[in-house]
């Protein structure tokens, strides 16, 4: 789990959009064995080549901005005391969240071919972007205990938070920073509601298309969450005899060893 140095992220990245763009030269090229070893992978392999048009332009182009968000995450971590905005986190965290491709992929398994004016109606564009917005806020609020006692997790929402003088928070307040990161992910959910009640009329086929869109975007945003709840990497699973069960739903954040 040790991030990667930028010039690592860098080459990582290239290989990973010429995988997607299939444009990686012959044998000559020093990437091109990463890059053979990359086009066996299972989604590579097994899902790309069977996505169709129009999908697969989508799915590509999520995929070359997820990679190039990863670069600049890379950039960020490496200078953890610069001055973030919880605004430039934001817009920076929407690429590197990996839910637009998701996304596509959703659609694709689901057959909802929306036509081109509708995906990229503003309605639509600002629902997506708030999707993704539930889905990282929740990551930095599950991911963050582990992060901290790792890296000190300089690159999270909620330590951000701690740092945007615009919160208003004491920068010691780190559970006032949680509550903050969860009011925000309270305050964008009940705004997607009320968004989704107000998406404009594109028509009976595509008004169908555009609920279930919505919905599986939604369906993410739980999963996510659901996720994050049980998987070990984030630590939140408590022993009960044998079995491990999450906490009931809740996130307990045990931070006593930093007192």
């Amino acid at each position: 789990d040790a991030p990667a140095t930028i010039p690592e992220a860098q080459k990582w990245a290239d290989v990973f959009k010429q995988a997607f763009q299939q444009t990686l030269g012959a044998s000559e090229n020093p990437a091109s064995e990463i890059f053979k070893q990359l086009r066996k992978s299972i989604f590579i392999d097994k899902v790309l080549i069977n996505v169709e048009e129009p999908y697969r332009s989508h799915l590509v182009k999520s995929n070359i901005l997820l990679a190039e968000g990863m670069v600049k995450e890379a950039a960020d971590r490496k200078t953890p005391d610069a001055e973030l905005s919880l605004e430039m986190y934001m817009e920076a965290r929407r690429k590197t969240i990996g839910i637009r491709p998701i996304f596509d992929i959703g659609r694709w398994i689901y057959g909802l071919d929306i036509a081109h004016e509708v995906l990229t109606h503003p309605a639509i564009l600002n629902l997506e972007e708030q999707m993704s917005d539930l889905v990282f806020l929740a990551n930095d609020l599950y991911s963050y205990k582990k992060e901290f006692f790792a890296c000190g997790a300089h690159h999270n929402y909620v330590t951000i938070a701690l740092r945007d003088p615009t919160t208003g928070l004491n920068r010691n307040d780190r559970q006032g920073a949680i509550d903050y990161t969860s009011n925000k992910f309270c305050e964008i959910l009940e705004d997607v509601e009320h968004r989704k009640k107000a998406l404009p009329k594109f028509g009976e086929s595509e008004d169908v298309k555009v609920a279930l869109y919505v919905d599986m975007m939604m369906d993410v945003v739980v999963g996510n969450i659901q996720w994050s709840l049980v998987v070990q990497r984030y630590g939140h699973l408590k022993s009960s005899g044998t079995a491990e069960v999450p906490n009931g739903g809740d996130v307990v954040f045990d931070m006593d060893p930093l007192q």
